[in-house]
């Protein structure tokens, strides 16, 4: 996922420009979150707007790699029930893409949410207060959940919290990504966080559209990498 450096103005700018039909599909899309987390249309806009630079950068249609409104990689795209190519690429179908990323922030709170095996050795740590769990959240949308849930073992073993991602942003660096990476990840995060909160006060879009009846996933959890074992345990794979 991209990283772009904040610019208050372009959220003015998107806020008396976008088409009615842009602003109800993040807001119908923010539907797939619900009272378990802190996750809501203004979060939504604010990943859009770092994802696509508000509509901006977008990359080229049928690409393996990230693309479209939300810039997810086509696998995952086509996990979350969404069809790629060249000629046909729903990325950059507005109402598609927000519901696709939506279905993916939300999967990755779950993550969050509960003990949730990734690979055979590597768990996440349950983060119990959900504004804190949507930093996680936003962060492993940018660098995989694999990733900060190893900075959440390394943050455990060093005696500190792996349930702040203040204490948690700080091993990045040792989960063996790049010195570069670590960094454009905790920039991510502040950048999304600040967008969410220049959202909540200019968009006209309802944060309390969520509270409405959920939105059905586009698929099922087995299909997106996602399942609960015959032992109850949570099993989640990445695609990075």
């Amino acid at each position: 996922m991209s990283n772009k450096n904040l610019n208050s103005e372009n959220v003015d700018v998107w806020v008396r420009g976008a088409s009615l039909h842009q602003m109800k599909a993040l807001e119908t899309a923010a539907r797939h979150f619900d009272k378990n987390d802190a996750l809501d249309v203004h979060t939504l806009e604010a990943l859009y707007g770092q994802e696509s630079s508000f509509g901006v950068s977008r990359r080229h249609r049928g690409i393996s790699g990230a693309a479209g409104d939300f810039q997810v990689e086509k696998k995952t795209a086509e996990r979350l029930g969404l069809y790629v190519s060249k000629e046909n690429d729903e990325r950059f179908d507005v109402d598609k893409a927000s519901n696709a990323g939506a279905q993916y922030l939300k999967l990755l709170d779950d993550c969050f949410r509960t003990e949730t095996s990734l690979l055979v050795d590597l768990k996440t740590i349950p983060v119990s207060d959900a504004e804190e769990r949507k930093l996680f959240s936003i962060a492993a949308y940018n660098a995989g959940e694999g990733t900060i849930a190893k900075a959440q073992q390394l943050t455990k073993q060093a005696n500190f919290d792996p349930e702040k991602w203040h204490d948690v942003k700080k091993f990045l660096n040792q989960t063996g990504i790049s010195v570069d990476k670590a960094t454009e990840i905790r920039e991510y995060v502040g950048i999304v966080i600040a967008f969410e909160q220049e959202f909540n006060e200019k968009s006209p879009n309802r944060k309390e559209k969520k509270l409405l009846k959920p939105m059905s996933a586009t698929r099922s959890h087995s299909k997106i990498g996602h399942w609960i074992t015959k032992l109850k345990q949570h099993i989640f794979i990445e695609d990075r």
